[in-house]
């Protein structure tokens, strides 16, 4: 299942990563925003906003939630709980677009209903909506549930386009916190003048009909401090008694929607979302997680197929324990990166100049190991800092190059000298907890949602055999990325089937954008989507850090905007360099040299 997806500041991203227990996944919306802020000295996590989404069969989110939770006096229609923006400017996204394109039978009133619009209550340049989806599509007329929507609307571009819809990743990441508060990050000032920038928090995510495992905030933060060393008999049965009683308190705080989150539900509401839209053909931009979410929409709908691009592809072909190999190998090698880099560059680098890479991992590890045995104290005798906290601290920064100065250097330094307050709060800000309370449920979702997709066997010799050769093949970090079959133990429901992500044809061209120095979607991966989906090109992106547009260069983000703008998709192999690795820092031949021929 999937580990962890911080990523930048201010990116505003998530990924698909791996690894059942380094349960550091966060939705960076508000984690990027947070960083910032707290850096910088002011106020930090800014509470959520908008209409909340309501739902006919469950609570919103946990109700440690910022800002997820409902009044219980609003009523289940999203205009009573935006009738407090009433006085903001007029919303300007349409209220009942006649639906073009294919409409499935028997959706009609999904694709056809009233959408209200009203200023979003933390950002009146957005607008927020909540719209009816059904629980099971197979039988759309039961229950239905809620997605909370936002959009940004285009400006006064030459050629006003339409929309295109965004999804962050995660799973588990908010699309709404992602528009709402982080747009003129995550797209360019082309692409908003030509498109409304579109997203929606999935089905089990945020504002959404909600999956909700905790009762309160220690449950969480019990869970997320959890070891992640499964080296004997007795932390293994440990750990699979932590996972069985989740699964059972997910179950039973989420009134039945847990069998209804996976990845093929979901694209079906971006179906529905392209019809309330008034688009013939859904415009998307899919990062890390939002790869699969994408490829999986052109495999059901490829007739509505638009512009699309992939970035930060995940592997098309790989179960949980395929695509932990992967990351294994790119945490460790975007992580020795980066040490050499602090090394040379110096200035706020906590290792000395002539210290060689590996003995600054050593030193690293050391500390971490230290840890499992003996947490330190961070000034709260509740929250000692233990390794899951501190490799969460670690593997943030990871994610996005102008963080590795700004949060990891500094992060380094705490635990090199022990200070655990310090590596707790940076732990905290990739986790959005604060004060006392977390900003999401991209845990709780990021788990549901996988286990919805996928479960595997739970075979104690085969997860030890394969933690010995993700530790052989990624000495450090390999052993953190072992064990994923334990991420679904006890869960109540099977796995839903999901349309094979090979094979995907009828679809006009689309782009998949691979990073050289990409840690958590690592580039081997990127050019498997691209073979897996007709009239796709590839485009390199050599830099540092998770996704790529429309940061990492001019050169990606004038390819993407070209595309939507003009139609007109790179030349397949378009390589551009963003000051990273030119070569991927993953061996795409891994597999075969990692661990042989299986």
């Amino acid at each position: 299942m999937t580990l962890f997806h911080p990523q930048s500041t201010p990116d505003a991203r998530t990924c698909r990563t791996t690894g059942v227990l380094v349960r550091t996944r966060r939705a960076l919306a508000l984690a990027s925003v947070a960083l910032v802020l707290a850096l910088s000295g002011c106020s930090s996590l800014a509470g959520s906003s908008g209409p909340t989404a309501s739902t006919s069969r469950t609570t919103s989110s946990d109700d440690e939630t910022a800002s997820a939770t409902p009044d219980s006096s609003a009523s289940n229609s999203s205009s009573e709980s935006a009738s407090a923006s009433s006085s903001a400017a007029p919303a300007t996204m349409p209220r009942n677009p006649t639906p073009q394109g294919k409409v499935p039978e028997g959706l009609d009133e999904f694709y056809t209903q009233e959408v209200d619009w009203q200023p979003c209550s933390g950002n009146e340049d957005a607008e927020c909506a909540t719209i009816k989806v059904p629980l099971n599509y197979a039988d759309p007329n039961g229950d239905t549930i809620d997605l909370a929507i936002v959009a940004v609307v285009a400006g006064k571009g030459e050629k006003a386009q339409g929309s295109v819809v965004l999804n962050p990743g995660g799973p588990g990441g908010s699309g709404v916190d992602l528009v709402e508060q982080s747009v003129d990050f995550v797209t360019s000032d082309a692409l908003r003048e030509n498109f409304n920038i579109v997203s929606f928090d999935p089905r089990g995510v945020g504002r959404s009909t909600a999956v909700k495992c905790f009762d309160d905030t220690a449950g969480k933060d019990a869970y997320l401090a959890a070891s992640p060393d499964l080296d004997d008999n007795a932390k293994l049965q440990q750990a699979t008694i932590l996972q069985t009683q989740f699964a059972k308190d997910c179950a039973s705080l989420s009134d039945g929607i847990l069998a209804y989150v996976d990845t093929a539900s979901s694209a079906r509401d971006m179906d529905v979302i392209r019809g309330i839209l008034g688009e013939e053909k859904l415009d998307y931009i899919g990062f890390s997680y939002g790869t699969v979410l994408g490829a999986t929409y052109a495999k059901i709908y490829p007739e509505s197929v638009g512009q699309f691009v992939l970035d930060g592809a995940v592997d098309p072909t790989g179960d949980a324990n395929a695509l932990s190999r992967g990351q294994a190998l790119g945490f460790e090698a975007v992580f020795k990166g980066y040490l050499a880099e602090c090394i040379e560059r110096q200035g706020s680098c906590p290792f000395p100049e002539g210290t060689s890479v590996d003995d600054a991992f050593k030193q690293v590890d050391a500390k971490l190991n230290a840890l499992e045995t003996k947490p330190l104290a961070t000034g709260d005798a509740d929250r000692p800092l233990t390794r899951a906290l501190a490799l969460t601290a670690i593997f943030g920064p990871l994610y996005r190059h102008e963080y590795w100065d700004l949060a990891l250097d500094p992060t380094l330094k705490a635990l090199l000298e022990d200070d655990g307050r310090s590596v707790l709060r940076f732990s905290d800000i990739f986790n959005t907890r604060e004060g006392g309370k977390y900003g999401d449920n991209s845990t709780e979702a990021f788990t549901a949602i996988n286990c919805a997709d996928e479960q595997l066997p739970i075979d104690v010799v085969a997860m030890r055999a394969e933690a010995t050769k993700l530790e052989k093949a990624a000495p450090n970090f390999g052993k953190y990325f072992g064990y994923n079959p334990l991420a679904c133990a006890g869960w109540e429901v099977k796995a839903a089937p999901q349309p094979a992500l090979t094979g995907i044809a009828g679809v006009p061209p689309m782009i998949v954008i691979g990073s050289t120095g990409d840690p958590a979607t690592p580039y081997p991966w990127s050019p498997l989507l691209q073979k897996s989906i007709a009239n796709s090109v590839l485009l390199t992106s050599q830099s540092w850090g998770h996704t790529a547009y429309p940061s990492a260069s001019e050169c990606v983000a004038d390819a993407v905007d070209s595309f939507f703008i003009d139609e007109t998709a790179p030349d397949n192999g378009l390589t551009c360099d963003g000051g990273g690795p030119q070569q991927s820092v993953v061996d795409p031949n891994y597999e075969a040299k990692s661990y042989g021929n299986q």
